[in-house]
């Protein structure tokens, strides 16, 4: 009997160690399993993240392809990204060289290009010579609001010049009274004292310079006034014109290009 308890007590512990062995082995195969899994969706997560990182990086430093020739067709498609254009320059600002145009087979078109920091400035030795260049086509637009604003600005303008101009007419009418009143005085003095006939006719004259300056003065800023008076008629009509092409966009808006260059380079 005893034997027989010495036998079933050996199996139990047997049995217990066999069975904690085959825990403690699935134990580590499922922790195996659990690290193999997290590391397969962590690469998977990270994978697409960084393609699109990279292809977004490739888009934004290759530069679109932009027809001077087809630049009404191809721009509002390509407005505020990173274009390349090639043109003939025509003009470089004298000033600095930060603005120069260029130019297609259309030479009533021209396509403004403006300097910056990373392109450098231009120089007049480019005017005529062909360029690439390469930069992020701005586009400015212009609404009926902004058309409005223009509008008021010139008015008020306009009311400042109208104002100083009858304010001096005033003035100048004043100061001619005042010749003719001293040139009667001296007639009267003159003929009652005829042996200062000579310094009369000296203040006479030197009244009639005055008096013909002040009307040269006024010839002047009646001219002045003129021009000024068409130059406004003239910006309006041109707000005007602006605010019918605003109406036929059909969009509210008029859109006006350039590019803001990062490189240039001439080509041969």
């Amino acid at each position: 009997m005893e034997n027989y308890h010495c036998m079933f007590f050996r199996y139990y512990v047997t049995m217990h160690f066999k069975i904690q062995i085959k825990i403690n082995t699935m134990k580590k195969l499922l922790f195996s399993l659990a690290i193999a899994s997290f590391l397969m969706v962590s690469c998977d997560n990270q994978e697409p993240a960084n393609t699109e990182e990279q292809t977004e990086e490739v888009v934004n430093t290759t530069p679109k392809a932009l027809d001077i020739n087809k630049f009404d067709e191809m721009a509002d498609a390509l407005a505020n990204k990173l274009v390349e254009v090639s043109g003939t320059v025509v003009h470089t600002c004298k000033h600095g060289g930060t603005k120069m145009f260029i130019t297609g087979n259309d030479p009533d078109f021209r396509l403004k290009v403006t300097a910056t920091d990373e392109s450098g400035n231009f120089n007049l030795e480019m005017e005529g010579n062909d360029y690439v260049v390469i930069g992020i086509l701005d586009e400015y637009r212009m609404d009926m609001a902004e058309l409005d604003k223009m509008e008021a600005d010139v008015l008020a303008d306009a009311g400042v010049e109208d104002f100083k101009h009858k304010k001096n007419e005033g003035e100048g009418s004043d100061h001619a009274d005042h010749g003719g009143d001293q040139h009667a005085n001296q007639d009267g003095h003159g003929a009652q004292q005829a042996d200062q006939d000579a310094h009369q006719q000296g203040e006479q004259q030197h009244a009639n310079q005055e008096q013909a300056r002040e009307q040269q003065q006024g010839d002047q800023e009646a001219a002045q006034h003129q021009e000024a008076e068409g130059s406004c008629e003239t910006e309006l009509a041109q707000i005007a014109d602006l605010r019918a092409q605003v109406k036929e966009s059909g969009k509210g808006y008029l859109s006006f290009y350039s590019i803001l260059a990062k490189s240039y380079k001439e080509v041969k």
